[in-house]
């Protein structure tokens, strides 16, 4: 009887440790597609953020920051009553993730770095090192409301912001052709 007690006890905590959580599965583009609301925006900057929380790491990595973007073109919008309120020229608020939903843990060494920008490959994250995008740079938005007004969620986190470039802009036409054509054949 006290072993099937210990033995029950050590199975709970041990089902309990997050590192032996199952990773999600990768992010695709064709589940980007099904955003709610898919914009191209322009970065205005974020809220600041705490001394606290900048040597939370492992918080920030997960929880993200406040950052606000400026709706300049439409993309997909749904029928959802709060997406479908929001118009061009309207600043928005978009939580500012640093990973895709794939990860179970952050990596031991992440670190936001406010003291430079984004790379130029539209990845918010170098190595263990995180960035925020340059003032003004331009970016396709793949947004779900997260229940109060003018405030969204990118789909799986960085994996649903894209910079803005021609090839991206040509990718989106086609995943929305594409994601349009199954509905209609359904």
């Amino acid at each position: 009887m006290k072993l099937t007690i210990i033995l029950s006890v050590l199975v709970s905590l041990w089902t309990l440790n997050p590192s032996y959580a199952k990773p999600m599965l990768s992010p695709t583009d064709t589940d980007a597609a099904g955003a709610n609301f898919i914009v191209v925006a322009v970065y205005l900057g974020h809220a600041p953020v705490s001394k606290g929380d900048q040597s939370d790491n492992q918080n920030l990595y997960f929880a993200g920051v406040d950052a606000q973007y400026k709706v300049e073109s439409v993309l997909k919008k749904s029928n959802d009553p709060i997406v479908s309120k929001l118009s061009l020229n309207r600043t928005i608020r978009v939580n500012y993730a640093f990973h895709d939903g794939s990860a179970c843990l952050a990596p031991p060494d992440f670190k936001l770095d406010l003291s430079k920008t984004q790379s130029a490959s539209g990845k918010a994250t170098v190595g263990s090192r995180a960035y925020l995008p340059e003032v003004n740079s331009r970016w396709i938005l793949f947004l779900n409301p997260t229940g109060s007004f003018n405030q969204f969620s990118t789909y799986r986190g960085d994996y649903g912001r894209w910079p803005v470039t021609a090839e991206n802009m040509k990718k989106v036409q086609s995943l929305l052709q594409s994601s349009s054509k199954r509905k209609a054949a359904k």
